[in-house]
């Protein structure tokens, strides 16, 4: 409770309401000179299709992984989305901003300190007290301009996240479909290569027997040599697809990934593609694009608003006393109102707001790009859904062929009517062709992930939170 007398409670009443006036007429003067707002509408330039060029039935999981019905793909999604350490830090980034956005909204509360300090001096004890609140009035909007950009950057860094889980997912699939192929293309080389040693036998039997040449003999060794220095080769790539997968997972690089006797899934069903505007504005790359947009868009309002002078109320008391039982029944009140503003500044600040509404223009054109990017992604993956399958379909009919024919000129072979050399060429380009269907096989499935990619809308952070959990 305040102890203060007459004269000084009446005098502290009329600078009271002189300081009342004053902020009443600075809030007036603000809804008549309040700062133009900064609006982002998008280009009408960018013109979306209708709908894409090809269409399934099926629709898309936000787990969209589980299509390939592949229980090993499943649990190592799962572990790179709990363990992998770039998600990791993009989750902190997501931290991080919404600890800024709580600091700009904590600027527009009123801040209260408070001190209390006691001396002596000749013998004397002697306490003081003093208690200071102060708010900024946000007359132009600047301090809401603060908060809406960190709410809008807080979002956006929440959909990068979404983005981020999304692209590791795809980089598990792709880098897993790739070890299989590999470890399908070894067991291939594997067999060719014991296919080859038999022939070599063979040529070898027959040129003991005057039967064929030595350079028969010399060819089909230098073909075993080819078939260890590619056996060789693929066992390379399927260590080092090990290694990355495991540093995708969180894991250290040497850690084994049984990958034998699984076979690559059949591509399941085309999904339905949407119409481009809603799948689009579901994206999570497009959709951080976007927040960032916005959050140029409020800088521009809030540097604006930094042109015009700012008004802070300020209140506060003090009290100086003998005995620390009457330090808080006297006090002097002081309540303060001040008006700041810049009276020259060389044109900075009209250069701010230009630098500010330069990087709204520079957000909207990305985000018109982005946009564009999109559609071409889908695009490109539908494309090549069609005709890689067409290619597929070419590769292993002529593969079927190639067989065919090895059969006959082994025949005529056998009866002396053609060359070895002939034969060995054939032999050759059969087993070409088998690596070549399980490459074009895998490219099938990752442009499949692709598609996926392109048209996923992700998943919500509570839910990969609890995925988290889980495992814990």
């Amino acid at each position: 409770m305040l102890n203060c007398n007459a004269a000084f409670f009446k005098s502290f009443i009329v600078d009271t309401r002189i300081y009342y006036v004053l902020a009443a007429g600075l809030l007036s003067l603000s809804a008549c000179v309040s700062p133009p707002q900064s609006k982002t509408l998008i280009d009408d330039e960018t013109v979306l299709p209708t709908h894409f060029t090809l269409s399934g039935s099926t629709t898309i999981d936000s787990s969209w992984w589980l299509a390939f019905g592949d229980s090993t793909l499943e649990s190592l999604i799962e572990q790179a989305l709990v363990n992998n350490f770039d998600l990791r830090s993009s989750f902190a980034s997501v931290k991080k901003a919404k600890a800024v956005r709580m600091q700009a909204a904590a600027d527009q509360g009123i801040w209260v300190s408070g001190e209390v300090n006691g001396q002596r001096d000749d013998g004397n004890k002697q306490y003081s007290g003093s208690l200071s609140a102060s708010y900024e009035v946000d007359l132009w909007g600047e301090i809401s301009a603060a908060i809406e950009s960190a709410e809008y950057d807080f979002r956006s860094t929440e959909e990068d996240y979404r983005a981020a889980a999304l692209s590791l997912s795809a980089e598990v699939a792709s880098t897993w479909y790739e070890l299989v192929a590999a470890e399908k293309n070894l067991s291939i080389r594997k067999q060719q290569l014991s296919i080859n040693e038999s022939i070599l036998t063979l040529t070898q039997e027959q040129f003991r027997y005057g039967m064929s040449t030595i350079a028969d003999s010399i060819q089909q060794a230098a073909l075993v040599a080819s078939s260890k220095a590619e056996i060789a080769d693929q066992r390379a790539t399927i260590d080092v697809l090990k290694h990355s997968l495991n540093v995708l997972l969180g894991r250290s690089a040497e850690r084994d990934i049984p990958i034998e006797n699984i076979a690559l899934p059949i591509l399941p069903t085309l999904p339905a593609t949407g119409i481009p505007s809603k799948v689009l504005a579901q994206r999570p790359d497009i959709r951080s694009q976007w927040m960032s947009l916005q959050a140029a868009n409020a800088d521009v309002a809030e540097a604006v608003a930094n042109r015009f002078p700012s008004l802070s109320l300020a209140l506060s008391t003090q009290s100086i006393v003998g005995h620390a039982s009457d330090l808080f029944h006297s006090w002097t009140v002081t309540l303060l109102a001040s008006l700041a503003g810049d009276i020259w500044t060389n044109g900075s600040n009209k250069a701010q707001v230009t630098e500010m509404k330069a990087a709204v223009e520079i957000a909207l054109n990305d985000y018109n790009h982005m946009l564009l990017e999109a559609i071409q992604e889908t695009e490109d993956a539908l494309s090549n859904e069609y005709f890689i399958a067409q290619r597929l379909e070419h590769l292993q009919e002529q593969r079927d062929l190639t067989y065919q024919a090895l059969e006959q000129l082994q025949a005529s072979y056998r009866s002396g009517s053609i060359t070895f050399n002939e034969l060995l060429t054939t032999i050759d380009s059969a087993q070409s062709l088998d690596v070549d269907v399980v490459n074009v096989q895998q490219l099938v499935i990752e442009n499949r992930i692709s598609l996926y990619r392109a048209l996923s809308s992700g998943w919500s952070i509570d839910s990969t939170d609890s995925l988290i959990a889980a495992k814990k």
